[in-house]
């Protein structure tokens, strides 16, 4: 049965930002009467692990588009016990809009009041492909943050700018950002509301610069990366309400409200093999979730949640809605060794199928090792493709006092819309990175992509990545 995109995408957008506006004023309004923390007063964060630690040597130029809400257990089983944790002591971490990990520090010596700068990246690519011209570029990159910190309330807002210039096949200097904003506060014991908005512009991008998986060893959790958008224009805006009450020292309620709007920009190039001729497309996709977690006693936890996702493509006229029911459980099998896992179904009025997911995560001294397999909606680059299966595999370690090696992979299984047929891709990376001052580092990128034949985009693509990145690190983060 065809359904009708029967919203304009400017009413939807203007509507979004109107309520996403209300909500920030109602959870900020009371910031003002607050103390205010001294601006060079250390901020602790309650989870371990830093997205801007040079101990972790992750290529931050390209922005990473943020992705729908989860309605699976990725994010429930990820993060049950962290959740647990925050919630009873009032704090929750603060995400990196560069790699999606904890942020360990708000603050650095390059500052102004509330605004620092956390990072910042240059580096030259160079991408070759048996179907396309071969092209490289210079890249530059900074995240910035404005933060405010209160004793039941925090304002946090990120911005990463990013400018390059490309000869060849890319003849424009252009530029593309990403903005990220978070609030939360506390009222009374019990009840915490929390909002979060992300927007990314990256324009047609034909050259590869970012991991596609991006994991929290000490957390056991990941950002994964929808890589399938490489060499297209696209915007993607997510915004996210969570509601928690906290029942007692172990149980906790959390309501959690999404809306998406993702727009992919045409592709059509006749200078390669096949005439590339892909349509511009858009997607809305809208979720809720109701999660009751347990912390045990000892290291572990387990949930149930009951969720509803509708999500709309344009192009083919798709509308898929989907209501599932799962169970995690987490639990760190040894210091160093944790391990989350979720299951259940999924059903809609035609269709009933398995999701769920399972993720094993090793930490060394100086890095640690990750495997991952979800069965989930999540988005991946494809629209209107529902669920879809995603094998992730990551290996990090120091080699020596100063030289940090990682490898890794994604492959994924997505359905094309309106067909039977699949679109599978693989990602394969490996960097090298020298630390040459505890804050400057050097490093040194080869990613290979694949796609098949079945997106109708060229293939095969190889890349490498020479870069120099500074980014601050507090002596205790390391």
């Amino acid at each position: 049965m065809a359904h009708t995109f029967n919203c304009r995408p400017s009413a939807r957008l203007l509507g979004s930002l109107l309520l996403r506006f209300a909500i920030v004023a109602l959870l900020g309004g009371a910031m003002a009467a607050q103390s205010q923390k001294p601006a060079n007063q250390p901020q602790a964060q309650s989870v371990p692990g830093d997205a801007t630690s040079t101990d972790q040597q992750v290529p931050v130029v390209q922005p990473q588009p943020a992705t729908a809400p989860a309605t699976t257990p990725d994010a429930a089983a990820a993060s049950a016990d962290a959740q647990a944790s925050s919630a009873s002591s009032g704090s929750e971490p603060v995400y990196s809009l560069q790699s999606g990990l904890p942020l360990q520090s708000r603050i650095s010596p390059l500052r102004w009041g509330h605004l620092s700068l956390l990072s910042f990246s240059a580096m030259e690519a160079y991408e070759a492909s048996a179907q396309a011209p071969a092209g490289e570029a210079t890249l530059a990159s900074g995240l910035i943050i404005y933060s405010i910190d209160h004793s039941r309330s925090r304002f946090d807002l990120q911005y990463m700018p990013m400018a390059w210039y490309a000869s060849g096949s890319f003849r424009n200097s252009v530029t593309a950002h990403a903005l990220d904003l978070s609030t939360s506060r506390t009222f009374g014991r019990f009840w915490r509301v929390s909002f979060a908005d992300q927007y990314h512009y990256s324009p047609n991008l034909t050259f590869m610069s970012s991991s596609s998986f991006n994991p929290d060893f000490a957390t056991g959790s990941a950002t994964r990366n929808p890589f399938f958008m490489l060499g297209r224009k696209s915007i993607v805006n997510s915004a996210n309400l969570d509601v928690n009450r906290q029942l007692d020292g172990s149980n906790q309620l959390n309501l959690s409200l999404g809306n998406s709007f993702m727009r992919l920009g045409g592709v059509s190039d006749p200078q390669v093999l096949g005439t590339i001729n892909i349509p511009a497309d858009e997607q809305l996709y809208y979720n809720a979730q109701l999660t009751w977690s347990h912390k045990f006693s000892g290291n572990g936890a387990m949930g149930l949640s009951y969720g509803f996702t509708d999500q709309q493509e344009r192009n083919n006229n798709i509308r898929l809605q989907f209501q599932t029911v799962t169970a995690t459980y987490t639990r760190r099998l040894t210091r160093t060794i944790s391990m989350s896992a979720g299951a259940g179904p999924a059903w809609s009025k035609r269709n009933v199928t398995a999701q769920g997911s399972i993720g094993i995560y090793k930490s060394f001294r100086h890095g640690g090792m990750a495997a991952d397999f979800s069965r989930d909606m999540e988005f991946v680059g494809v629209l209107g493709g529902g669920f879809h299966n995603r094998y992730d595999l990551s290996f990090q370690h120091r080699l020596w006092t100063r030289w940090d090696f990682q490898v890794g992979s994604s492959y994924v299984q997505q359905r094309l819309p309106s067909s039977v047929r699949s679109s599978n891709g693989v990602m394969g990376w490996s960097t090298l990175s020298y630390r040459m001052t505890p804050s400057w580092s050097i490093y040194s990128t080869y990613f290979y992509l694949n796609f098949g034949s079945n997106l109708n985009i060229p293939t095969a693509r190889e890349a490498a990545v020479l870069g120099v990145r500074w980014a601050w690190s507090p002596e205790g983060g390391r």
